[in-house]
């Protein structure tokens, strides 16, 4: 809900981007426009008013309608004769269809809720409604100004905007005792819990009555406690949305929500609460987001319409587009009387679930008694008399103050109700603490197909649902396991490996290029793959690129998909990755998936060397990148990975010294021939290096090469040494087979030496002096060879 403070404005855009006109267009109310006296109650029509009260039949306006005309009526139609109202003949009867007419709408808004005593509002939007008014819809396309058929869910998409930030995936319709129900101590924090459990998991719609007392003002303290506030567009959006379905003849203090001036859109409507309500009487809740104001065009206290009205609310809700919102709908009941069991049989009727709250009393513990009798379908078949006489001694047990006849029609609809017991879920609140679970299972109870039970779970986010659901009866988790992936399901990711999941199979080369299309990705992802300027599909080839970039060298021939025989070869397509799990977190760091990155590396074949390969990717991201706040998340990334690489050479440092350099030092033909501390070094990951671990193996590196350099020195020296002895003792004889051979080892050496000089840039890793050593004692083997060649010429 939004909060304000008093006398001072928000930054939010709150009131609608409808004007009054717009309203008064597509919404209509009800008013009786004949006085016809009822014969037992003379001077009160029909339609619960008085005479003065009724409204002009040609206009909809009220001469004198108790305190409104003094408000918004000119003191010049105060003539009663003048807007005479006209009464029945001798014979004339009242009719409900002809004397009840639409007008324009007359309330809608926003309503403020004071909330003592610190002087804040909270605010509510609300409208009075026909209830004849259209509920399904096409909601592809916004309204119409000329649209004669108005539709409540254009008002909930365009108007209200109750899609945003983001749309519902279940409605939780509450039916049970509107007006004396109360939860108290550890009952009332449970279904509390329980309830906030499943908003959070599924973002759902609360469905009420929107009455300050009863089950709706439950309802209301449970939003109250979980409500936030988000601003889209410049418009502060609850997050929770709890919407009232009232009477609007049943309100309390109506006439303040009146729009008494047509041209002021931006009035605000203060709504106080009465300190003293009377027997039929409404008091709207501060907690509810959203009003409906059902307007049947009586005046009597009457729930039928209200009820018919949110009925065809439901469905719609349900309805697949574009006639409807596509979002699954469930009931749940508490206490309540006929009433409540009424509503419970015609949501079952509609194959609605239906999550009977056991321990709550009334009409909840009868249909939850019923339902855990075991009153099977084909036991009621065969012994409907014993079982209706079960239940009707049992309706006077929870229900009192009812008669022998609607006892009767109490039983019997109870009786139906367990009829369709499969789509009744029982929810004791003494003995069980998961209200959240039994009502997510409640929306998969009776689906055929195990798969669709798994996807639900997977929408929720609820992994133990998908505990539940998960059995040898499903054969492909493949779309599963790419959703999970997909929206970053860490949880769901690893419950199908744990329960046997096959991801070296799962994770193709067509697979992984799919993901990284599938993925929608960001404009920072396109631009790194070089696709900012088009819409062209992502390959692994440009994958390929990115890391050759960014780590210096990569080489994996299934990231080369450029060629066209690559695409038509099925063999190479349906080929699998020797690492899946780093083909993966590769995925998942370049598309921002850094939760699912962290649990990838845990499963990689090689973690310390993955985990400096991730600082690499990381680091050449943030480079190459200008957005603030992904060049941010990238160097927390790249330090996370660090750590954990300095922690596991650490770990292995100190339990065998000799064993944890060669792991450093051991190269990887992915990477081009690199090592762990040379990637390292290209990832700038200075912790690492500085380590007890890499200083070791810089230490024993260097100490190599020093032993290499004077082995290699001591082996040209022998050589020269060697052929000298023997051009100086065969001068006169011609050369040995044995020199030919010695010399070819030589002028080989010799020739891999001046290549390796002339490619080597001066003051590089690979240019030092001692190369210098190694040509001059070639070049005077090679003299000598020469000196030695004259006599064989002569």
């Amino acid at each position: 809900m939004y909060l304000w403070m008093n006398g001072t404005k928000t930054k939010g855009k709150v009131d609608s981007k409808w004007t009054s006109l717009d309203y008064q267009k597509q919404f209509k109310r009800k008013e009786c426009v004949r006085y016809v006296s009822v014969p037992d109650n003379p001077g009160v029509c029909h339609c619960g008013l008085r005479e003065r009260q009724h409204v002009n039949p040609l206009s909809g306006l009220h001469p004198v309608h108790s305190r409104r005309f003094s408000v918004w009526e000119p003191f010049a139609i105060l003539d009663l004769h003048y807007l005479k109202v006209p009464t029945q003949g001798p014979h004339d009867a009242w009719h409900h269809k002809e004397d009840v007419r639409e007008f324009p709408t007359d309330a809608y808004g926003s309503l403020f809720f004071r909330q003592d005593p610190k002087g804040f509002f909270k605010v509510a939007h609300y409208i009075r409604i026909s209830n004849d008014t259209q509920i399904w819809r096409s909601f592809n396309e916004p309204p119409s100004e000329d649209s004669h058929n108005p539709e409540v869910l254009q008002l909930f998409v365009h108007v209200w905007n109750l899609l945003e930030p983001e749309p519902p995936r279940l409605a939780i319709s509450f039916t049970g005792d509107e007006k004396n129900f109360s939860l108290e101590g550890t009952k009332k924090k449970t279904f509390m819990a329980g309830l906030m459990k499943a908003v959070e998991s599924t973002n759902a719609w609360l469905l009420t009555d929107g009455s300050d007392s009863g089950l709706a003002k439950v309802v209301g303290q449970t939003v109250c406690q979980m409500q936030t506030i988000t601003e889209v567009d410049g418009r502060q959006m609850p997050q929770i949305k709890c919407i009232g379905i009232a009477s609007y003849s049943s309100c309390k203090n109506k006439d303040s929500m009146l729009n008494t001036n047509v041209k002021n859109r931006n009035k605000r409507h203060f709504y106080e609460s009465p300190t003293c309500a009377q027997d039929g009487d409404l008091v709207l809740n501060s907690d509810h987001t959203h009003f409906l104001l059902v307007d049947d065009g009586l005046h009597s206290p009457s729930f039928a319409s209200v009820d018919s009205f949110r009925t065809r609310l439901e469905e719609a809700l349900h309805v697949t587009s574009p006639r409807g919102l596509e979002v699954p709908v469930i009931m749940l009941l508490l206490d309540g009387g006929v009433r409540a069991i009424d509503r419970c049989l015609k949501a079952l009727k509609r194959r609605v679930p239906v999550v009977v709250v056991q321990g709550s009393g009334g009409a909840a513990d009868l249909l939850a008694d019923a339902v855990v009798s075991n009153f099977s379908l084909r036991r009621i078949c065969e012994e409907e008399e014993e079982i209706l006489h079960n239940i009707l001694s049992k309706v006077s047990v929870y229900l009192h103050d009812l008669d022998v006849k609607q006892r009767m029609e109490c039983a019997k609809k109870v009786l139906e109700c367990c009829k369709t017991e499969s789509k009744i879920t029982v929810y004791n609140i003494d003995t069980d603490s998961t209200l959240d679970k039994s009502i997510l299972t409640a929306l998969r109870t009776g689906k055929a197909n195990p798969e669709d039970e798994l996807r639900l779970a997977l929408e929720w986010d609820r992994v133990d649902v998908a505990e539940s659901c998960l059995n040898p009866q499903i054969d492909n988790l493949s779309e599963v396991m790419r959703l999970a992936l997909l929206e970053e399901k860490v949880d769901f990711v690893d419950l199908l490996l744990t329960w046997g999941f096959v991801l070296s199979s799962f994770l193709t080369v067509v697979e992984l290029r799919n993901l990284y299309n599938l993925t929608k990705p960001k404009a920072h992802v396109r631009k790194l793959l070089g696709h900012a300027n088009d819409d062209k599909a992502i390959r692994l080839n440009d994958v390929h690129k990115l890391l050759k970039e960014v780590v210096n060298s990569h080489s994996h021939r299934y990231y080369r998909d450029m060629n066209s025989l690559f695409e038509f070869c099925s063999t190479i397509n349906k080929i699998t990755f020797e690492d899946p799990y780093l083909e993966l977190l590769i995925w998942a760091i370049i598309t921002r998936r850094n939760n699912l990155a962290k649990y990838l590396w845990e499963t990689c074949n090689f973690p310390l060397n993955t985990a400096i390969v991730a600082t690499c990717i990381y680091q050449g991201i943030r480079d190459k990148v200008t957005d603030s706040a992904v060049r941010a998340e990238c160097k927390a990334m790249k330090d996370h990975f660090e750590t954990i690489a300095i922690k596991l050479s650490d770990l292995s440092y100190d339990k065998n010294v000799t064993n944890s350099v060669s792991l450093i030092h051991q190269r990887y033909m992915r990477w081009g021939g690199l090592s762990t501390l040379d990637l390292a070094l290209v990832a700038c990951d200075m912790s690492f290096i500085s380590s007890p671990c890499a200083r070791a193996g810089q230490d024993m590196r260097w100490k190599s090469i020093r032993i290499k350099f004077y082995v290699r020195i001591s082996y040209r020296v022998l050589l020269m040494f060697a052929h000298f002895i023997l051009v100086l003792f065969n001068l006169g004889y011609i050369p040995t087979y044995t020199e030919g051979i010695l010399a070819l080892i030589i002028a080989s050496e010799a020739l891999e030496k001046v290549v390796e000089m002339l490619s080597s840039e001066p003051f590089s890793a690979s240019y030092s002096a001692w190369n210098s050593y190694d040509i001059v004692l070639l070049i005077v083997f090679l003299l000598g060879f020469f000196l030695r060649s004259l006599s064989f010429l002569n």
